[in-house]
């Protein structure tokens, strides 16, 4: 798995390398072959689809690019001979070579990775490297790592690309939607139907993968393959499905309230959930109908690790600012930051409240009716001078604000009577639309009050 990592690694830091020699390395391996059948364009596509290529991109490799690599030249249809194919190829490539990162504490993206990397084989990777590796100019210090990917490494990738289907598609599934309970059938839905997609994959695309990774056959590759795939769907069952379908979480599942009135009848069971909600039944209290109902908000409950992961967020941000704590003082802040989580916290209306009650106390504080014309004067001698300072750069902007009120009274009586007059005027106009605004104010005070003691009533 370490040779693995450091493969794929080598190639995610080294792309800037492989795309500028990728263009002179196409010219010299391109070769136009005869086109394929009908057949021959259903596998090949087949196989794009099954190291997830986008549709239309799979459809286009297969039917009119066909392109392969293969007896140590680029393969190309021969339809396409006269037409300038390099860009064309150039681009389908860096669409294919969208190398995954994967970590040990995180095998999520270790499929997406072997499916990356194996449409990199099949379009020619090893030998673009070789290539880069014998110009003495190229920088290959990242790209030295590629050497770990041996035969061992190859069979990893192969096995990992469609094993891990099942797997991606349920965690792609419950990434949308982690209410499990809710989804038992699609679960099981999706399941069965990845593992009858990877069951029936034609042989030739098992002969092809079989090829590039170093089987000894298709046979023996599909065997192995979809053997693993059986072992990782029944790994999910056991971790999932068999947690579901088993007391308390089987309760909410189908007709709760038949559940609850077989629960009944029933011995004391052993699980503490269940047995409180039977004693429950025994008592009569709450209410049958409270019981159906609370069982049933079960189904609401995600199945993830968000929480989690967010408290060992906290804990390790606290960790790594004070490495000095004990194990005692860890755990005080950590049960503290823990019981953070149950304080009642603002919510989205009140959030919003908040900020309109800021922007009015702002409104409020400003007093422009006591604003004259020598202020609207300066005001407007302000934005000027910004306005030309500004092209001068950061230096001329040092200190202009004391320069010019040092110089705004000689600036002020050196103006005219009328224009001094019309400043007046404008400050005037201006100190009516503030009375306005601030009768508007002091309705929305009075109206985001009122809104603030219905939020906090529901």
């Amino acid at each position: 798995m370490t040779d693995a990592w450091v493969g794929i690694e080598s190639l995610r830091n080294s792309l800037d390398v492989l795309v500028s020699h990728m263009g002179l390395w196409v010219v010299e391996k391109r070769r136009y072959r005869a086109g394929w059948g009908s057949a021959e364009q259903h596998q090949w596509k087949r196989l794009w689809d099954a190291l997830g290529v986008a549709p239309q991109t799979a459809q286009y490799l297969a039917e009119t690019l066909q392109l392969r690599w293969e007896d140590g030249h680029l393969n190309v249809a021969e339809s396409l001979a006269g037409q300038d194919t390099v860009g064309v190829i150039t681009q389908v490539i860096l669409s294919l070579w969208r190398f995954k990162g994967f970590t040990k504490s995180r095998w999520l993206t270790v499929g997406q990775a072997a499916r990356c990397y194996l449409c990199a084989e099949l379009t020619g990777v090893r030998d673009l490297v070789q290539h880069i590796q014998l110009d003495p100019r190229a920088k290959t210090w990242h790209l030295n790592g590629f050497a770990r990917v041996k035969p061992a490494v190859l069979r990893l990738f192969g096995a990992t690309a469609l094993v891990s289907r099942p797997a991606d598609a349920l965690m792609s599934l419950l990434m949308e939607d982690s209410r499990v309970t809710r989804r038992v059938r699609d679960i099981k839905d999706c399941l069965v139907q990845e593992m009858r997609w990877l069951s029936e994959l034609p042989h030739a695309v098992w002969s092809t993968l079989a090829k590039v990774c170093g089987y000894d056959s298709g046979g023996d590759f599909s065997e192995k393959c979809i053997s693993a795939a059986h072992t990782s769907v029944g790994f999910i069952h056991f971790r999932i499905l068999k947690t579901v379908e088993s007391r308390p979480w089987s309760l909410c599942q189908g007709d709760i309230a038949a559940n609850l009135a077989a629960l009944k009848s029933e011995e004391e069971p052993h699980d503490d959930v269940t047995r409180k909600v039977w004693h429950c039944l025994q008592l009569g209290w709450p209410s049958f109908t409270d019981l159906v109902r609370g069982v049933d908000s079960w189904n609401d409950l995600e199945w993830d690790t968000k929480e989690t992961e967010k408290q060992h967020a906290n804990a390790a941000t606290l960790m790594r600012f004070h490495p000095e704590y004990t194990l005692e003082t860890m755990t005080s802040r950590s049960m503290t930051m823990q019981a953070n989580k149950l304080l009642p916290r603002p919510t989205r209306d009140e959030k919003a409240l908040a900020q309109v009650q800021a922007k009015i106390e702002k409104l409020r504080t400003r007093q422009v009716e006591k604003a004259g014309g020598r202020h609207l004067f300066v005001k407007e001698l302000f934005e000027s001078v910004e306005s030309q300072v500004r092209l001068r750069g950061a230096q001329a902007m040092q200190g202009y604000n004391k320069r010019v009120i040092k110089v705004h009274g000689k600036a002020w009586a050196e103006q005219s009577t009328q224009a001094r007059h019309h400043y007046n005027v404008r400050a005037l106009e201006m100190q009516d639309r503030a009375y306005s605004n601030r009768i508007l104010v002091q309705g929305l005070t009075c109206l985001t009050g009122w809104a603030c003691q219905c939020v906090r009533q529901q």
